[in-house]
């Protein structure tokens, strides 16, 4: 791992002096490829000939209440699919696959009275985990190698698993680009999604590619975007 602050490059126990509680996330890993660069509080990701990744949540945040000035946030295809109305907030959901906080900091922008964030990654995770030190909110954030680790259950939880792109017409952002040829794709998301619908309370969500079938069999119902389709698996209550 390279670790440049200032043009200089650290050693993992410096980078541990200045951030132990991110570097207790990437304890005892090997990220020979991983490129990281230390601009004040932040932690930024360098890949490729793309800017540096790092993830703002405080802008991003901003940018969702700026938008949802003017359009209702619940008419979201993702509100949708979780079942956030107005009147029906007090739900827990889980997004299970934070990755860079897209869609979850989505979900936190539309209004929930609790969600929680997994990620499994660590270099996502750590990067999760210093945003969340220099933002002005507070997430609940879980990390652990394996999903088998979940203890607690949710209302919903909402699944976005990494899958190759067969679209060779567009070019995929840097956060999914890099997900892509560093971390591969989800070789047990069936699996996973099997043993999160175990936990879910009401609903899984599951976001599939529209031209992808369902990852699972016994969709309920789905909402489908231009490119994008969200599977709904209802839990039937006996």
């Amino acid at each position: 791992m390279q670790i440049i602050k200032d043009n200089i490059q650290l050693s993992f126990e410096q980078f541990s002096g200045l951030f132990p509680k991110e570097a207790n996330i990437l304890t005892d890993k090997d990220y020979q490829n991983t490129k990281l660069q230390i601009d004040g509080p932040r932690i930024k990701l360098i890949y490729k000939e793309f800017a540096p990744i790092f993830i703002n949540i405080d802008s991003e945040l901003e940018r969702h209440k700026v938008f949802f000035y003017k359009n209702s946030p619940y008419k979201e295809l993702l509100a949708k699919a979780l079942g956030i109305k107005a009147q029906r907030k007090n739900i827990s959901i889980l997004d299970a696959t934070g990755g860079f906080l897209g869609d979850s900091l989505l979900i936190y922008a539309i209004g929930v009275d609790s969600l929680a964030i997994y990620e499994r990654n660590p270099i996502a995770a750590m990067l999760i985990f210093n945003a969340i030190e220099n933002s002005s909110v507070d997430l609940d954030f879980i990390y652990h190698d394996s999903m088998k680790e979940f203890t607690k259950s949710f209302d919903v939880i909402y699944y976005d698993p990494m899958y190759s792109d067969k679209n060779e017409k567009t070019a995929p952002k840097k956060e999914m680009s890099f997900f892509r040829e560093m971390i591969g794709t989800d070789s047990d998301a069936e699996e996973c999604a099997h043993l999160l619908f175990e936990k879910a309370k009401s609903r899984l969500v599951i976001k599939r590619p529209i031209k992808a079938g369902p990852l699972i069999d016994k969709v309920s119902m789905s909402f489908k975007g231009k490119s994008t389709r969200y599977d709904v698996y209802l839990k039937i209550e006996n």
